[in-house]
């Protein structure tokens, strides 16, 4: 069986974005239904920390990948959205700076059979 399961695996302070489960939630929920046999797939967003928290954004996000060690892995890219209520001095990345994020992220990443 596989069934798509939703979780932004980086910071807990990016609630602001309407997030409202925690990371330690995501990961055992993640963990809890590949014990059961589910196939879990797992995006991640690409520039959520913003300049400001990117570190721990990467940092954050490769720490909950290990430990959820989804079958399926995707990445989008956070890309600001006209109207959209953003947190007090947030900072959206560059380009450049996603492609680095994302880098990071896969020279971080331990995991054996994910796709």
């Amino acid at each position: 069986m596989r069934y798509p399961a939703r979780a932004n695996a980086g910071v807990n302070s990016l609630i602001t974005f309407s997030k409202t489960e925690s990371v330690e939630d995501m990961i055992s929920a993640i963990q809890l239904a590949q014990k059961t046999g589910f196939r879990c797939s797992v995006m991640i967003l690409l520039g959520l920390g913003g300049t400001d928290m990117q570190k721990e954004h990467i940092e954050q996000t490769v720490s909950a990948l290990n430990r959820m060690k989804p079958a399926l892995l995707s990445a989008l890219r956070y890309i600001l959205i006209p109207g959209l209520p953003l947190p007090h001095g947030f900072q959206p990345v560059s380009e450049r700076q996603a492609i680095q994020e994302l880098y990071h992220i896969i020279a971080g990443l331990q995991l054996d059979r994910t796709v």
